[in-house]
């Protein structure tokens, strides 16, 4: 793409300029002048647009002199028809001169540019949002929106609210599970490319259903296919995410397209696939919980065994700790200081020492 016009593009574009501009000025001093021959006539064109059959005050004159009235209604009418005919040529003639005036300038809204053309051939010119002059009849004004568009697929598009919508993808994932994959890009047209986009690709539209659409679909049916569905259903959403911008990226800037950010959406299986991974995680939870309550059972017999082993140890030290002594110096901190009971014959149960 040239940078520079050339000596002879700029003398052919000046040439055009001094033309149109000619051209522009001998209209606009054609209506003037229609217009100052409009005002000195109102009265009359006023008065026959108020009468649709115009009387005309024949002279007594020509009446005594047996001159034929219905040939001067003639002639009368044929004046008023042919002032009739000038006004609706000079009605045309403003019509064409506001149109001729209104077509050299075009309004760039704010978000957007305009690549110019002029007879076809796109040029170098790139109009800024606000108002800009054009060369009427020759140039025409390509609109692209600069600002950020959405492009995204699901399962029901017409209620979507993105900018340009489309049907989910079909695809399979690497063990030959059916999916359908949902997703968004968000994307915007470089300010900086867009008159080879306008040479190369065409309108934003065509844009879209060249590159993006075309280069997201291509990706994001083939990547998941690296992918096991047990992976992609238990949540390597954002991994498939990334590796498909990864691989967008570079193919949208060789075409002025700068990508902003993709996501999939949603991965969608079949129902018999969801209902055989829910059978298997209910079944793998059964099992946890068996596996729980074991290890409870488990925890409780050593909790059992141990407290056990601890009241026998303490047994056997207590044992090992008794004397005949200590017992007495026992019953002697218990006696209340009265003396055993005997029933018959016998000695005390224990000698107290005198």
């Amino acid at each position: 793409m040239a940078k520079y016009k050339s000596k002879k593009d700029k003398l052919v574009s000046l040439l055009i300029v001094s033309f149109f501009l000619v051209i522009f000025f001998n209209v606009f001093g054609f209506i003037i002048a229609t217009i100052f021959w409009f005002l000195s006539y109102k009265n009359e064109i006023k008065q026959f647009l108020e009468q649709h059959n115009i009387q005309v005050n024949i002279p007594e004159s020509s009446v005594k002199s047996n001159v034929d009235l219905t040939q001067i209604n003639n002639l009368v009418n044929q004046k008023n028809m042919k002032k009739l005919g000038k006004i609706i040529v000079v009605t045309i003639m403003l019509f064409i001169g506001l149109s001729f005036v209104t077509s050299a300038f075009a309004v760039i809204d704010n978000g957007t540019v305009g690549v110019v053309t002029r007879f076809g051939q796109v040029q170098e010119r790139v109009m800024k949002p606000g108002l800009n002059f054009k060369i009427p009849i020759a140039d025409r004004v390509l609109v692209y929106n600069t600002q950020k568009i959405i492009y995204e697929t699901s399962q029901h598009p017409l209620e979507s609210f993105a900018d340009y919508t489309d049907y989910p993808i079909e695809t399979t994932t690497a063990d030959g599970q059916q999916i359908q994959v949902t997703y968004s890009v968000r994307f915007s047209v470089d300010p900086n490319k867009v008159t080879w986009l306008a040479n190369n690709l065409g309108t934003e539209r065509q844009i879209v259903e060249k590159i993006v659409k075309t280069d997201t679909r291509i990706n994001t049916r083939n990547i998941p296919r690296e992918y096991k569905a047990i992976d992609l259903y238990t949540g390597n959403i954002q991994e498939v995410s990334i590796q498909i911008a990864d691989s967008l990226r570079p193919l949208f800037e060789e075409n002025g397209i700068i990508l902003d950010e993709f996501g999939v959406r949603n991965v969608i299986f079949s129902s018999e696939y969801v209902n055989a991974i829910e059978s298997k995680q209910i079944e793998a939870e059964k099992i946890v919980t068996e596996q729980n309550i074991a290890e409870q059972e488990k925890y409780k017999k050593q909790a059992a065994i141990t407290r056990a082993e601890g009241e026998a140890e303490a047994q056997r030290l207590q044992q090992q700790t008794l004397t005949a002594e200590l017992l007495q110096k026992l019953w002697i901190e218990k006696w209340n200081g009265q003396l055993p009971t005997y029933q018959g014959e016998g000695t005390p149960l224990i000698s107290i020492p005198q």
